[in-house]
């Protein structure tokens, strides 16, 4: 599940503690930030897309035989 932070004030973008790239900031004190922060808590999407393919590709399997060690010569 992934993580996110919500903050008053964001100083940089470009400047996130480590442990926390990748994951969403909600920086408090833009305008709209609290219904972004709304809508990603209570899953509710502000765009909804259009369905890419009425199926998805079915993709075969390939077997690969278990590892037997031979001795070497």
């Amino acid at each position: 599940m992934p993580k996110m932070l919500s903050t008053g004030t964001l100083r940089s973008p470009n400047i996130v503690p480590f442990g926390l790239k990748g994951n969403d900031i909600v920086d408090l004190s833009i305008p709209g930030a609290w219904e972004t922060l709304l809508r990603k808590l209570t899953d509710q999407y502000t765009y909804k897309f259009a369905e890419v393919a009425p199926t998805l590709p079915k993709f075969g399997t390939v077997k690969i035989e278990p590892f037997k060690p031979t001795d070497p010569v």
